[in-house]
Parts: C-alpha cells; structure tokens; sequence
C-alpha cells in the first residue's frame, strides 16, 4: 500500500495488504505508519543522500498542482514523503494515492494524511520527519518555523503567494 493515515480518515478507503504498525501520534490520535524504501539513483546524484522522510502541506488552491510541485523534487532526490492536503480538498490527494496504488508505486513511499491544522502540526513534531516543505499562508510558516527550530529538520516554506525568496545551501 502506499496510503496512509490516520484511522478514522480510513473509513471507506480500501487498503491493499498492510505492512504498517500503529501507534498513537502526538495528539493522541492512531496513527498508521508505513514503511519506507524509497532509493536514491547514486549515479544520477553523485554526493547527495535523501534526507529519509519528508512532511509536505498543501493549500487547498490547485491541489493537483500543488501535489504534484510537492512530490516530484521529493521522490526524484530518493525520499519518502507524507503529505497532508488541505481540509477542503482532500479528495484529489486520496484520488492519487489510488492511482499509485494500481501503478504500485512501493509501499509506504508516498503516505497520504488528512486533516485539519492540528494533523499538519503532527507531521511536523513527528522526530523521524527530516524535512517539512510548507505552502500557505505566512502565520503558519511562521509557526512551523518555530516548531522546527532546534530541531535540526530542514524547512522550506512558500509563503503569501508572492515574492518568493530562495535560498541555496
């Protein structure tokens, strides 16, 4: 399976053979978790390693577009990812984690969480989340901000809409 989430968001999703294990996330709530193997092409990005797991948010404007500008860098660079769609569009998310489970896409590479802000700040407290890729508005960035300082995670955040501003390590 490659869809994830959290139990009660699971009614009515049909859920290949699961190889997970639950446990209860940090607000209390039971959480399916997936493994993960994803692999990096060594010889496509000599000195690179993926990072693990990735913790992506969308908005809830385009959210195929948004999906999809979230995903590919992520899968392409060797990672995993969960990725939480906004609370009003749900659906395109869970429509695409179908279409990956019949192109079998490998289990727990791509885990789909729904929610509202409360799931996204449990995607991002959770420890074994290397990186938090963030589309929205600038008062939750600055909260994610705050969440990861210190914690040694990478952030990117695309805020507000305009005047995007990046930063090359």
């Amino acid at each position: 399976t490659v869809l994830s989430g959290y139990v009660d968001d699971l009614i009515g999703v049909h859920i290949d053979k699961l190889i997970a294990k639950q446990q209860f996330d940090a607000c209390g709530r039971k959480l399916i978790q997936l493994s993960l193997n994803a692999k990096i092409l060594k010889d496509k990005f000599p000195k690179k390693e993926p990072l693990g797991v990735i913790g992506q948010i969308i908005p809830w404007n385009f959210p195929l577009l948004m999906l999809a500008w979230k995903i590919a860098p992520a899968l392409a660079t060797g990672n995993t990812l969960v990725l939480k769609p906004a609370e009003t569009t749900p659906l395109t998310a869970l429509f695409f984690a179908q279409l990956c489970m019949e192109a079998k896409i490998p289990p727990g590479v791509i885990n789909i969480l729904t929610g509202d802000g409360e799931t996204g700040a449990c995607i991002a407290k959770q420890t074994e989340i290397s990186k938090i890729a963030f589309t929205g508005s600038t008062d939750v960035g600055r909260l994610l901000r705050k969440k990861t300082a210190g914690t040694g995670k990478k952030l990117s955040l695309e805020l507000g809409g305009k005047s995007a501003f990046i930063v090359f390590e």
